[in-house]
């Protein structure tokens, strides 16, 4: 029996970074015109510029001096990932100049070998099946014995070179994506807390000019939602504290982007407000709230990765990269829609039962929309069945799996092409057909009118 083996590569890099000092912010991928290093060093002049104010003053309290050490490991944090983000983004850059076009390559020679060894291997097993039924006697059987053995070499050789496709494919797919997204994260985590310990050093400049004074050891944190007019974009606030200031952050850069004046009835508004991701803070005497919810507006939703996989013998299509609240809706190519499923808090959903053709995803939540995911294409609504081969005290049974409870099963031998066998898959999506002769075979579901793709063929001498 000959199987294909066929993986998945594997290159992920993840960096964690845990900060207790300020409250959690879900982060999420937004397109920006400036480049990490300018923001990086903006962020870092202007912390030293309030670290010399800071630092200046000759008024001390527990409340300063907690604010003081908070910045002080805020900033050894920042300076240790710092390094780290040089590192990688100079090995990114390296990796990135790999050949692609030699793997491509490599592969196609790969795939050329390997088909053509399978058609050998269809002519050495005829072979094998010529002699196993011509009368017996010295000259057949040692023909027979070549004729298996044959047989036998070229799917050593088959096995060889489905390995080589995977290594070269797992090459592939680390020099396509390196560290997976693991840089510009760590690129945000590092701009966060620089925005961090900016905040920081602010509540410590407020505190030694206020000589420690604070009417509030806490602030509600504000809500804040986005409102669309003819295309012209504005935030609201609410639930925030009369007087005091409502300051407006990108949540991709941790930039603050404005800054309003909290009415009396605890709200502010932030007007022509640019496409983006956005979260509000507030601030009085020295005393900074949580951060408020993300808003989104315009295009500033992520946009998703769509990915085919099998379930329960059908077809579905698995969306990643999500915003967990939002809707997201597949579409066919044709722009019309195919199914609406919310995405869970883990950023995924999941369309079931897709019927074949070629799909996209958006998602909408917040007020924004995302760009159009990539396209997957469906070959068909059923999965393709596995097959494999059990061998009893030389009597042989192919088992089947991986398809839809009740679907009709069908078994073909691949030398004639003829059905042999029929069967129906149980309650598990499984099926057997005992005492299976000599030969290759593969087999195929149908069910509510439609068939599958063949199966993986298998061989049994």
């Amino acid at each position: 029996m000959k199987k294909s083996l066929m993986g998945k590569g594997a290159a992920v890099l993840a960096v964690l970074t845990a900060m207790p000092l300020m409250a959690s912010v879900q982060a999420f991928a937004d397109t920006t015109d400036n480049s990490f290093s300018d923001q990086y060093q903006a962020n870092a002049t202007k912390e030293a510029s309030l670290l010399q104010t800071a630092q200046s003053s000759s008024f001390s309290n527990s409340y300063t001096q907690a604010l003081s050490t908070a910045v002080q490991n805020i900033n050894t944090e920042i300076t240790s990932l710092y390094s780290a983000e040089q590192t990688l983004a100079a090995q990114q850059a390296q990796t990135a100049q790999l050949d692609q076009q030699n793997l491509t390559s490599q592969l196609a020679q790969l795939e050329n070998q390997r088909w053509n060894l399978l058609h050998q291997s269809e002519s050495a097993w005829h072979d094998v099946d010529f002699w196993f039924y011509r009368h017996q006697n010295r000259h057949t059987q040692d023909m027979l014995h070549q004729a298996r053995q044959q047989w036998a070499n070229i799917g050593v050789k088959v096995k060889a070179i489905n390995e080589e496709i995977k290594t070269l494919k797992d090459q592939q797919h680390w020099q396509s994506r390196p560290y997976d997204g693991g840089l510009t994260t760590l690129q945000q985590a590092i701009l966060r807390l620089q925005q961090s310990a900016i905040h920081y050093t602010q509540d410590w400049i407020t505190a030694e000019q206020n000589q420690g004074s604070t009417t509030s050891s806490t602030l509600p944190t504000p809500s804040v939602s986005v409102t669309n007019s003819n295309g012209v974009y504005s935030i609201s606030v609410s639930g925030a504290t009369s007087g005091a200031t409502a300051l407006l952050y990108n949540n991709a850069t941790g930039q603050e982007v404005a800054s309003s004046s909290v009415a009396s009835d605890g709200t502010a508004t932030f007007n022509s407000v640019a496409s983006g991701s956005y979260y509000v803070v507030q601030t009085l005497n020295g005393v900074t709230s949580n951060h408020s919810n993300v808003i989104y507006v315009n295009n500033a939703l992520p946009t998703p990765t769509l990915a085919m996989g099998q379930s329960g013998g059908l077809s579905q299509i698995t969306l990643t990269n999500g915003v967990s609240g939002a809707t997201a809706d597949l579409y066919n190519t044709s722009g019309a829609l195919a199914a609406s499923t919310p995405v869970n808090s883990s950023g995924d959903a999941v369309f079931n039962n897709v019927a074949a053709g070629s799909y996209y995803a958006v998602e909408y939540g917040n007020g924004g929309q995302s760009a159009s995911s990539n396209t997957v294409i469906v070959p068909n609504a059923l999965a393709v069945p596995n097959v494999s081969v059990t061998d009893i005290n030389g009597v042989y049974d192919l088992s089947v799996s991986n398809m839809v409870p009740g679907a009709a099963v069908t078994l073909y031998s691949t030398s004639t092409g003829a059905q042999v066998n029929t069967a129906t898959a149980d309650s598990s999506g499984n099926a057997v057909f005992n005492g299976v002769g000599a030969g290759g075979y593969y087999v195929t579901q149908t069910w509510n009118g439609t068939q599958s793709g063949p199966s993986g063929v298998v061989y049994i001498s």
